[in-house]
């Protein structure tokens, strides 16, 4: 689940305070 939205939102990932809106797609 959330590899794919990694895939989706890199730039999220590499942000750090951005990851959070990665987790709540994740949820």
């Amino acid at each position: 689940m959330v590899s794919n939205l990694a895939q989706i939102f890199p730039n999220d990932v590499g942000g750090g305070s951005n990851t959070n809106i990665v987790l709540i797609y994740a949820n």
